[in-house]
C-alpha cells in the first residue's frame, strides 16, 4: 500500500470560453475503483469539487489522479471517472 498511496498523474486540459464565469465542478461517482484494492480520486486544478474560476478566452487546467490503496493485490489496474464543469 505504501508503493501506491499518494501516487499521482495528471495531464492538462485547455478550456476555451467566450466569457468570462464562475463555474462548479464535481467528480461523478467519488473515489474510482481500480480493482484489487486501489482507488484513484480526480481533481481539477486541485479540488475535487466546488467553484472554480474560468476566464474569458483560452485556459489551462490540471486534471489528477491520486491513488490510494488497502492490501493492493499485484498486476494491472484500470478505471474510468468523469469530472463535470456545471455552467451557469
Amino acid at each position: 500500500a505504501d508503493k501506491v498511496n499518494g501516487k499521482q498523474d495528471s495531464v492538462s486540459i485547455n478550456v476555451n470560453c467566450n466569457r468570462a464565469t464562475s463555474a462548479n465542478i464535481a467528480s461523478l461517482g467519488g473515489a474510482i475503483n481500480m480493482g484489487g484494492g486501489v482507488s484513484s480520486t480526480l481533481t481539477f486544478d486541485g479540488r475535487g469539487l466546488g467553484s472554480i474560476y474560468l476566464p474569458n478566452g483560452l485556459s489551462t487546467h490540471t486534471v489528477t489522479s491520486t491513488l490510494s490503496a488497502t492490501n493492493p493485490t499485484p498486476g494491472d489496474k484500470s478505471g474510468s471517472g468523469a469530472i463535470v464543469i456545471n455552467l451557469p
